[in-house]
């Protein structure tokens, strides 16, 4: 059974890292290389820059939004729309004999619904570094590219040997474009410090 675990925030997220104690994690959190396969940073490093963002690689995702074919799609919402049956009725239109006075919730297409945007931010250990920055830029240009039509929720999720997935929301309102920045670019975001709570979860 695959275990679910979901934050609010990147903040909620580096807080619950602070708690995890286990054997692997614990081995990663006081580990002082920063080699870069793992970002170049060390765990503290990574913490203080999931917190504050890093705009490092910002300039280069805002010069790949113009290279994305964008064509919003419609997203449903609910709706109570007029009707001749329904759940309750227009007591205004009943009365000047309306046939349509009744109101029933439907399916309706939107333009402006938020579209959710998940975003995998894993990787197998013979990814490289590079590659995950790569990635993270695509991703975040296409973020800026929907944001500019249609409001975003933002979620990063990291999957583990098919036992956990950690869900991440990051904030859109407005967007936290350097903490997001960090978190899907930085091979140190998901090596540093995804792993703990991975391995804290999952203890091999």
């Amino acid at each position: 059974m695959v275990i679910l675990r979901q934050y609010d925030s990147i903040p909620e997220y580096i807080a619950y890292l602070d708690t995890c104690d286990g054997r692997e994690a614990l081995t990663i959190k006081r580990s002082v290389e920063r080699d870069s396969h793992s970002g170049g940073l060390t765990y503290e490093e990574a913490k203080v820059k999931a917190i504050q963002g890093d705009d490092t690689n910002v300039a280069q995702a805002q010069a790949l939004i113009e290279r994305i074919e964008h064509e919003t799609p419609e997203t449903p919402v609910s709706a109570w729309v007029p009707n001749v049956f329904g759940a309750f009725p227009c007591v205004p239109e009943y009365l000047a004999g309306n046939p349509f006075c009744m109101r029933s919730r439907v399916s309706v297409a939107d333009e402006s619904n938020p579209i959710a945007l998940y975003v995998p931010i894993s990787a197998m250990a013979v990814v490289s570094a590079e590659t995950i920055v790569q990635r993270g830029l695509a991703c975040l240009a296409l973020t800026l590219r929907l944001q500019s039509y249609r409001p975003v929720e933002l979620y990063l999720y990291h999957g583990w040997e098919d036992d956990i997935l950690q869900v991440i929301k990051v904030e859109t309102r407005p967007l936290a474009l350097d903490t997001a920045c960090f978190a899907m670019t930085s091979a140190a975001f998901l090596r540093k410090l995804c792993f703990v709570g991975a391995y804290q979860e999952c203890p091999d």
